[in-house]
């Protein structure tokens, strides 16, 4: 199986707010899941609630929940 993630710059195009997508910082090399909190001014947050300093890139989360549904499905069928 293979997942597919579309990650996209905040200076191209921003997640609905309140979603909770996977969230890059600047300066730092891994994903944390976050959301846009309002977008005047420009807010995020993290998991807790916290606000995130400067996110560069940003990629929604429902290619990965669609990908978990399969494996289940497939899981369970297969009788593995």
């Amino acid at each position: 199986m293979n997942i597919t993630i579309h990650i996209h710059r905040t200076a191209g195009c921003l997640p609905d707010a309140d979603t909770d997508v996977l969230v890059w910082e600047e300066g730092e090399s891994e994903a944390q899941l976050g959301a846009l909190y309002r977008t005047c001014p420009l807010e995020w947050v993290n998991a807790h609630g916290a606000p995130i300093r400067s996110v560069v890139a940003w990629a929604a989360l429902l290619a990965l929940r669609s990908a978990i549904d399969e494996a289940l499905k497939y899981h369970a069928t297969s009788g593995a």
